[in-house]
């Protein structure tokens, strides 16, 4: 299966204990590219998280402004001069992760076969009163 059509991606500011310990642990990326966008943290936080980016052979990011909005801009900028096979991002936050397996693996399948090429995002929300999917909507 191609893995060079989806990138994932995480923007942190000043959270870097939560990405070694919440969504390093959480997020199973199946061999995809996880990329990290710093946006603007403390001295002793990017430190902190160009360690952990380089313990776990993550790219560390500097963001080009704040917030992220302007760290997708930043990630396509990049993208579009390290990474030209790659068709779609996906944004996670430091405490969400996807609950259904083998996620990033069905959603690249789908952009192979060019089932994505009329969308120009996707979202995913769930209203949860039990365990993760029972009784979702």
């Amino acid at each position: 299966m191609q893995k060079d059509n989806l990138i994932v991606y995480v923007s942190s500011r000043n959270n870097y204990d939560m990405l070694e310990h919440e969504v390093l642990k959480n997020i199973k990326l199946e061999g995809f590219e996880f990329i990290n966008i710093d946006d603007n943290s403390s001295d002793a936080e990017i430190t902190k998280g160009k360690a952990i980016c380089k313990k776990h052979d993550i790219v560390f990011l500097e963001n080009k402004s704040r917030g992220v909005q302007m760290a997708t801009q930043t990630l396509i900028d990049w993208i579009n001069k390290n990474r030209p096979k790659c068709k779609w991002i996906i944004c996670f936050q430091h405490d969400i992760w996807p609950i259904s397996d083998n996620f990033f693996s069905r959603i690249s399948i789908l952009i192979s076969k060019n089932k994505l090429d009329q969308f120009g995002g996707l979202g995913f929300n769930i209203v949860d009163s039990g365990d993760y999917t029972k009784n979702a909507h």
